[in-house]
């Protein structure tokens, strides 16, 4: 399961990546989510929590990026 802080962390990436000139499909794939995945995480004007029951993850893309690897390897 990714942490809030780090969900919030990977959208902050891919948000400064697509402010940058990088494409979304490209930066979520940098980070290791699906494009899907960072729309379900960005409702409601803000970063939302995990909704699941139990908090099961069936194995995600969670990675350890910094902010200069997103926006250098999206080719901007």
């Amino acid at each position: 399961m990714i942490s809030a802080s780090d969900r919030e962390q990977a959208v902050t990436l891919i948000d400064e990546a697509r402010s940058a000139g990088a494409r979304l499909g490209r930066a979520c794939e940098e980070i290791g989510i699906d494009r899907r995945t960072y729309y379900r995480w960005c409702g409601d004007g803000g970063v939302r929590c995990d909704g699941r029951a139990g908090g099961h993850s069936p194995g995600t893309g969670e990675q350890a990026i910094g902010r200069r690897g997103v926006i250098v390897n999206c080719g901007v």
